[in-house]
């Protein structure tokens, strides 16, 4: 459904008389309904999944920082965490990635808290995009495109597999074998020292066939 407002212009003429005009014109979609449009089209995409399973390659959680609060439950939101300007929608995937996307209307603009937050997202390394859109599709069909994208980027060098019934990504078990290897090396040289010292409490073999001839 098309949503709608009342726009009002005044203007004066020669004579000193003002003329009002109304008009009907379309408003522009709420965020929110653009962001929950989205996420109903990542939620039937293949791939995307609630629990890990068999052929899941991503997750998705959203904030809504634009909700309006008591100040006392403002006073909670900001001691646990929530931060002003934090991107609308989270896209976790698969191969240890994160991106973020903000949602505009057509003539949405960004708040200053939302610049320096996606400046230092950006900063660190992750993917940071704002949707703008006019109508619900039109966001859905933007941040499917851009989420399928993602996804056939290459995971940098992160993968996880399963094993035992726990979820191991392959830096993990290079570290576990690394520390092996450490550990084998330790006691290789441990070894060692232990039969040197042996050897030297040991007398010459000369000496005890001399000792026996006596």
């Amino acid at each position: 459904m098309t949503r709608i407002r009342l726009r009002t212009t005044r203007a004066s003429l020669p004579n000193g008389t003002v003329v009002v005009r109304k008009q009907i014109i379309a408003a522009p979609e709420l965020e929110w309904r653009l962001q929950a449009a989205a996420v109903r089209r990542l939620r039937g995409m293949a791939g995307y999944g609630d629990r890990f399973g068999p052929g899941v390659t991503f997750t998705i959680a959203g904030d809504f920082n634009a909700a309006r609060r008591s100040p006392q439950e403002s006073v909670k939101a900001k001691a646990t965490g929530l931060t002003p300007g934090e991107e609308d929608l989270r896209v976790y995937m698969r191969g240890a990635r994160l991106g973020l996307i903000e949602f505009k209307a057509e003539r949405g603009r960004l708040s200053p808290e939302q610049k320096v937050r996606h400046e230092l997202h950006r900063g660190l390394g992750f993917e940071v995009e704002v949707v703008k859109a006019k109508t619900e599709d039109e966001a859905a069909d933007a941040v499917e495109s851009l989420v399928r994208r993602w996804l056939a980027q290459p995971a940098n060098g992160y993968e996880v597999g399963v094993r035992h019934g726990r979820t191991l990504g392959y830096y993990a078990a290079a570290n576990d074998v690394l520390g092996l290897i450490n550990t084998i090396e330790e006691r290789v040289v441990a070894k060692k020292d232990m039969y040197a010292s042996v050897s030297a409490l040991r007398p010459p073999a000369n000496d005890n066939s001399e000792g026996m001839a006596a």
